[in-house]
């Protein structure tokens, strides 16, 4: 009898992408179980490699544009394509990632997501209808004001004077202008979030992600100050809670940003993937799920793909293991978790060379999936 085992990984940060990992388990994996069908199913929260995993779902090519980095630096960048389906996926961090900047230039008040913004204008005139966008790993914290501008908003002080679309100039705000004709209005723009945290408020995300980011304790204190001015003039354009929303925060409110400036909905990366690729259908056909990302721990509960992927298969009555890179604690209910770094490799190692962590760990993989699938 032939048994349907799902490879559903998220991509391993810094290390290897979901679809390149779910290549290398299923080829391994089909030399021991011949009379297995095994799925590559790359999955993504919304974070890094989401463009890549949620393109290996439709007929899509990489395309590439000029845009600016996050200190307004020219760059080549790319997002995916499907002429089909006149969508494009696009990851932000191609223009406002921290990956982007070496440590020393890091300081949220010069960062800009102006590149963002040039990203989607390349997608709406190449036709996209629809513009799915990943928000994970920026180096900004600017609201998503450097995104607006690059769309055509003007910011204003109380003389009518321009203001330079940076966060730390934003003191003097007194009034947003429109672009006469949106570039956007005919496409339908989504987020996908990693996080639920609101721009501003009790658990700040400026405070709780603004540090990795280069923010000080100074700095992060005038960039709140600016943030809540900004808050205090974007009533005139939406009714839409851009301190307060949820998952707001997420990129240094660019997310929020891209909900007031460019009419996007923000969703949940992991529900947003689910109604994009079928992922709910995929795991009920399956007899096995082997799900995975980079760090199994705390975090993982908090709408990651791994806890995403156990709650639907424990709901459809399939069996989920989970190779990680590492296993720490978490509340993931899961038959059983593996993690590179069980293969006896430092973990510098194991994220240099993820594949021969995994021909270590592939004996005990094998020996869970026979104990569930014979």
């Amino acid at each position: 009898m032939t048994r349907t085992i799902s490879l559903i990984f998220d991509s391993f940060k810094g290390s290897i992408g979901a679809p390149g990992l779910g290549d290398a388990v299923s080829t391994r994996l089909a030399r021991h179980l011949p009379n297995a069908r095994i799925v590559n199913f790359p999955a993504s929260d919304g974070g890094d490699g989401f463009a890549e995993s949620v393109g290996h779902h439709f007929r899509t090519a990489p395309v590439g544009c000029r845009v600016s980095d996050p200190l307004m630096r020219p760059r080549r960048a790319h997002y995916i394509w499907s002429p089909d389906e006149r969508l494009a996926v696009v990851e932000s961090a191609q223009a406002n990632g921290l990956a982007l900047l070496d440590p020393a230039e890091l300081d949220p008040l010069k960062t800009t997501t102006f590149g963002v913004g040039e990203l989607l204008l390349d997608a709406a005139r190449r036709g996209a209808e629809q513009i799915v966008m990943g928000v994970g790993g920026s180096a900004t914290i600017d609201g998503g004001v450097g995104m607006a501008a690059a769309l055509g908003f003007e910011f204003l002080d109380e003389r009518g004077r321009q203001i330079a679309p940076s966060i730390g100039s934003f003191d003097s705000l007194a009034r947003i202008v429109p672009p006469e004709s949106h570039p956007l209005a005919e496409v339908a723009v989504r987020v996908a979030s990693d996080v639920r945290t609101a721009l501003l408020g009790e658990r700040s995300a400026v405070r709780i992600y603004g540090p990795q980011k280069g923010g000080t304790p100074a700095t992060l204190s005038r960039i709140e100050g600016n943030l809540a001015r900004l808050a205090e003039v974007v009533p005139a354009l939406s009714d839409v809670d851009y301190a307060g929303m949820p998952m707001g925060g997420a990129a240094g409110g660019l997310a929020a940003g891209l909900c007031i400036f460019a009419g996007a909905d923000l969703r949940n990366g992991m529900e947003l993937f689910d109604e994009m690729t079928g992922l709910a259908e995929q795991i009920e056909r399956s007899d096995l799920v082997i799900t995975g990302e980079g760090t199994l721990d705390v975090q993982s509960a908090e709408g990651k793909v791994v806890s995403y992927v156990s709650r639907l298969a424990d709901r459809a009555g399939v069996p989920t293991i989970a190779l990680c890179g590492a296993v720490g604690d978490h509340s993931v209910p899961l038959g059983a978790a593996v993690g590179l770094t069980d293969s006896g490799l430092a973990v510098e190692e194991c994220i240099a060379r993820p594949l021969d962590a995994l021909d270590r760990v592939l004996p005990r993989l094998l020996e869970l999936v026979r104990e569930r699938v014979g």
